[in-house]
């Protein structure tokens, strides 16, 4: 699964970039780690994360 990630604000600076796509995350968490991998800045900061503009924790799963 494709997973599109969209960045705002000062993250979207951090990254260099207002969007890219992550290939097969796991969860949440999976899906950050794979984020900081690619932009060690991003450790940095804390931010929430939503899936299809609803707010969802770390240990959530994705499904198609």
């Amino acid at each position: 699964m494709q997973v599109k990630v969209i960045f705002f604000g000062v993250l979207s600076d951090v990254a260099g970039q207002n969007s890219l796509t992550i290939q097969d995350p796991d969860n949440m968490t999976d899906l950050k780690n794979k984020l900081i991998s690619k932009f060690p800045g991003l450790k940095d900061f804390t931010y929430r994360t939503a899936v299809n503009q609803q707010m969802v924790e770390d240990y959530q799963r994705f499904v198609d």
